[in-house]
Formats: structure tokens, C-alpha cells, sequence
């Protein structure tokens, strides 16, 4: 199949799992979500011409984690928190490379940006690690998964302030995705058990997903050293 057929069937599906969390549950996303991973996974091989073992570990992470959490969230609490903990290891891995080739060099107002970035996603991971070690009893779960969702989330930032290549635009999507799928499920979770509101989150979550496999489909692109003015 064509890359672009292969792009559309995999949001084609996620739309499907956003649709089927709004009608029904989130529990029905279990048996519609996991093959979103695979056809994102098949977009991108069919694109670069190659395997990716560590995207394949990346999506099979979140695919496990999702069905679980989709599954029964507090049965699998640790399982989840493992999973997601090396999905955005894996993440954070596969962006490294790139920060290597790019200027480190802040301005004033870059700064003042970094700032108005961090300090929210810093207290919305602490929000969420206080509400989590309140609610079970498995702390060191927990900061783990939010110390390696810190470490993707800044590294997607730091990119996007620091690189000057066009496609760093992707990697913003995906912090911005993230920073607001974790905002959306405190909510959830602790004012507004709304499904419209799951549905939301799933969707910045398939977003976010499918510009992390954008970007990497550029990434080699982004590792040649050449000076971008933009």
C-alpha cells in the first residue's frame, strides 16, 4: 500500500476510537485503538523504505498501555505506569540526536517562552503525581511515569525552541498534545467524568502519536548540519 492510504486508514481508525469513546465507553476503544498503532507503524516503513525496532517498541508500548488502560485501569496500574514509563524513555531516545545538531544558544525571549512552558508542565505533572500517590499506594510508579512524561514532553519544547529546521513544528504538536491530554485527564478524573471530555483527550492523544511518527520521518533531515534561518 501507499504511504498516503496507509496515513488515512490509520486516522480513519483513530477517528473510530474517538467516535466509539464518545457513543459508548472508553472500555469499547480496546478492540479498535491497537490497530491505529499498527497502521501508523506500516506509514511510516512504507515512507522511510526501513524498519524502526525502537518506534516499533514505542508504539507497542503505548498500544499495550492503552489497551490496559482502556481495560481496567486501576487492575493494571503498575503494568500501565511501567509501559508508558518506557514509552517516553523511548521517545525522549529518539529525539536526543537531534538536540546534537542544534543551536543551544537561547535569546531573551526564547527564554522567557522556555519559562512560560515549563512552569505549567511542571505543575501540571505535579498535580498529577499528588493525585496518583493519593489515590495508590504504588508511588514509585508513578514518579517514574511522570519523570520520563517531563523528560519527553521538555525535550519536544526544547527542540521546537532551539532547532530551526521547519519540521520541529511536529514535535510541538506532540508537547502541546501531551501537556493538554494530561490537563484533560486530571479534569476528568477529578471535576468533569465527562465522555465528550475522553474524547477529547483521545483525540490529542492519536495527534500527538501520529505528528511523533511525522517527525521522525523527517528526523534525518533535522540531523544535517545545516543552518536553517527561520
Amino acid at each position: 500500500m501507499r504511504p498516503p492510504f496507509l496515513k488515512y486508514i490509520a486516522l480513519g481508525i483513530g477517528t473510530i476510537s474517538v467516535v466509539t469513546s464518545v457513543l459508548f465507553t472508553n472500555e469499547a476503544t480496546q478492540f479498535v485503538k491497537p490497530f491505529f498503532h499498527v497502521f501508523l507503524y506500516l506509514f511510516y516503513i512504507q515512507t522511510v523504505k526501513r524498519n524502526n525496532p525502537i518506534l516499533f517498541l514505542f508504539l507497542l508500548c503505548a498500544m499495550l498501555g492503552e489497551f490496559l488502560t482502556a481495560k481496567d485501569f486501576e487492575s493494571n496500574y503498575i503494568l500501565i505506569h511501567c509501559l508508558f514509563t518506557c514509552y517516553f524513555v523511548l521517545g525522549t531516545w529518539m529525539i536526543w540526536p537531534v538536540i546534537k545538531t542544534a543551536d543551544l544558544k537561547l535569546k531573551g525571549q526564547e527564554i522567557i517562552i522556555a519559562l512560560l512552558i515549563v512552569l505549567p508542565l511542571l505543575y501540571v505533572v505535579y498535580a498529577i503525581t499528588y493525585y496518583s500517590m493519593n489515590e495508590f499506594t504504588d508511588s514509585v510508579f508513578t514518579i517514574m511515569a511522570c519523570i520520563s512524561f517531563l523528560l519527553f514532553t521538555g525535550t519536544c519544547f526544547f527542540v521546537t525552541l532551539v532547532h530551526r529546521h521547519p519540521q520541529r513544528l511536529p514535535l510541538f504538536m506532540v508537547g502541546v498534545g501531551y501537556f493538554v491530554v494530561c490537563i484533560g485527564y486530571l479534569v476528568y478524573e477529578l471535576l468533569l467524568p465527562s465522555s465528550l471530555l475522553m474524547g477529547g483527550v483521545n483525540t490529542l492523544e492519536i495527534v500527538a502519536q501520529y505528528f511523533f511518527v511525522v517527525f521522525l520521518i523527517h528526523r534525518q533531515d533535522m540531523l544535517m548540519k545545516i543552518k536553517w534561518f527561520i
